[in-house]
C-alpha cells in the first residue's frame, strides 16, 4: 500500500512539473494585457493562503487515490495561462491572462468561467477586476502573498463539455 501511495504521489508531482514546463514555454503577452482599472487588487490574502496550506497538508496526510482515472473528453475546451510567462518566480503584483479555445465546432461559454483557490471560490474577485471576452480573461495588478499558489480554472463550451486545469506558481518577495 505504501508503494502504491508513493507511485501516485510521484505521478502527481510529475504532472505538476509537466504543467510548469508547459507554462514556462508559453509566450509572454504582458504588453497586450488590458485592465479594467489600474488598481492593485488582492486575489488571495495571507490568512486565506495559510488556510490553503493547512488544507493541502491535511489532504496529503489523509489522501487515498484511485488507480483508475477518468479519461477526459478529447473535445473539451483548452485552457492556457499566457501570463505570467515564468510561473516559478513571479513578483507581486503581477498580470494574468488566461486563454480558452473551444473545439469541435463549439463556442466557449464564458458565463461558466470559475476560479478556485483550494476550497475558496475567487471567481467574483477576478471578474470584478478583469477584462473578460469570449476567449480570454485578463487581469492586471493581481496581488498575492509570497509563497506557492495553485489556482484551478474551469470553463465549459456550448456543448456542455467542461475542462478544469490547475496552475501553480511561486511568488517571490
Amino acid at each position: 500500500m505504501y508503494f502504491i501511495n508513493f507511485i501516485i504521489r510521484t505521478m502527481i508531482t510529475f504532472k505538476h512539473i509537466l504543467i510548469l514546463n508547459l507554462c514556462l514555454a508559453s509566450l509572454s503577452l504582458s504588453p497586450l494585457l488590458m485592465a479594467k482599472d489600474n488598481v492593485v487588487f488582492q486575489l488571495v490574502n495571507q490568512q486565506e493562503y495559510l488556510q490553503h496550506l493547512d488544507d493541502i497538508e491535511q489532504k496529503n496526510s489523509t489522501m487515498t487515490k484511485s488507480l483508475f482515472f477518468e479519461q477526459p473528453d478529447q473535445n473539451a475546451p483548452l485552457i492556457e495561462m499566457l501570463v505570467p510567462k515564468k510561473i516559478n518566480a513571479i513578483k507581486s503584483p503581477t498580470n494574468m491572462k488566461l486563454a480558452f479555445e473551444a473545439l469541435d465546432n463549439a463556442d466557449i461559454n464564458i458565463a461558466s468561467f470559475e476560479v478556485k483557490y483550494g476550497w475558496l471560490d475567487i471567481t467574483d474577485r477576478i471578474k470584478k477586476h478583469a477584462v473578460i471576452n469570449n476567449n480570454s480573461v485578463s487581469a492586471s495588478n493581481v496581488e498575492l502573498p509570497t509563497g506557492s499558489h495553485t489556482i484551478t480554472v474551469q470553463i465549459k463550451d456550448s456543448k456542455g463539455r467542461a475542462t478544469e486545469k490547475d496552475f501553480t506558481f511561486t511568488v517571490e518577495q
